[in-house]
């Protein structure tokens, strides 16, 4: 997976820039192949070789199905300003869909982070084809044969102008949150970051998950004690909160660095007694183990360490 995200989106990037070029993918990394098992696809960072991460989301089902939350975290960690979705899929009846069932989930994906709309599908429909004309197998349809076409000025406006308001600024959540590189491989959306997690938000709060590379090369701590990145995204906690016991030891050391330096980190049931790999194999995981009863090694609810 690590070759692929390197040889073909990296490169692909590198490509890109060097001829006045940027790119974007639907795709965050390889997915399950009839012979082969991605497994351990880390998606935030395949999408964040993105220059704009793109997502989609599905109408009409009994809830709302997409992957649009995972994708903005993508683009929140790694300081992306675009986040792009292929809009309105559905592979039901032709011409059934129209503005006033198609708002609910624009609203919902927008709620989520998406601020760029790539409609799913208007197709080019000669007039020799007549009406309603020919159009793509699959999507919501748009163009000019469409019955309400003419009466839907107002409805491309709304959408404009909420893509353009969340532009602006960076997205507000309290929480960043390490749960291991593997749970960023999901596809499924989740408003909870995993089936198996041991702690979970209250109502009303936000979080974006970090992965190993963000974790360690984009995160500081300011002079108030919140976790900063480049970009201007901060949070104000960082939840650790692990599924199994594996955690590289270079995300463990700087969980600990992180604390020192005075910011606020909450710690689920799990901790780490192993670093994934071979590389300095067994020292690593002896750190790790040093390390992670630095942090767990107490049945004290609060400690202190450093700041």
């Amino acid at each position: 997976s690590d070759c692929f995200m390197k040889n073909c989106y990296g490169r692909f990037d590198q490509l890109c820039r060097e001829a006045g070029l940027r790119w974007h993918s639907e795709s965050g990394g390889p997915w399950k192949h009839d012979r082969l098992l991605f497994r351990e696809a880390d998606q935030l960072a395949f999408w964040g070789r993105n220059a704009m991460p793109q997502c989609e989301f599905w109408v009409p089902t009994s809830r709302y199905r997409s992957n649009a939350r995972r994708t903005a975290m993508s683009a929140h960690v790694y300081g992306k300003r675009l986040v792009s979705v292929e809009a309105f899929t559905h592979m039901q009846n032709h011409w059934s869909q129209f503005p006033a069932l198609l708002k609910r989930p624009a609203d919902m994906a927008l709620c989520d982070g998406v601020n760029q709309f790539i409609w799913h599908t208007s197709t080019a429909s000669p007039e020799e084809f007549g009406l309603p004309g020919i159009v793509y197998f699959a999507g919501t349809h748009v163009n000019r044969n469409v019955t309400w076409y003419d009466y839907s000025r107002g409805f491309f406006d709304y959408l404009g102008r909420c893509q353009a308001m969340l532009r602006r600024g960076h997205f507000v959540a309290d929480v960043c949150c390490y749960t291991s590189d593997k749970n960023c491989a999901v596809w499924t959306r989740a408003r909870e970051w995993s089936e198996k997690a041991s702690l979970h938000l209250p109502a009303g709060y936000s979080y974006d998950l970090l992965n190993s590379e963000v974790l360690t090369q984009r995160v500081h701590v300011d002079g108030n004690g919140d976790l900063v990145l480049p970009d201007g995204m901060r949070y104000r906690v960082l939840i650790v909160d692990l599924e199994e016991d594996i955690m590289p030891i270079e995300a463990l050391r700087q969980v600990v660095a992180l604390v020192e330096a005075g910011a606020t980190v909450v710690l689920g049931e799990r901790a780490p007694t192993r670093s994934p790999g071979i590389n300095n194999h067994p020292a690593a995981t002896e750190e790790l183990k040093t390390l992670s009863a630095k942090l767990w090694g107490s049945s004290v609810t609060t400690r202190k360490l450093g700041k």
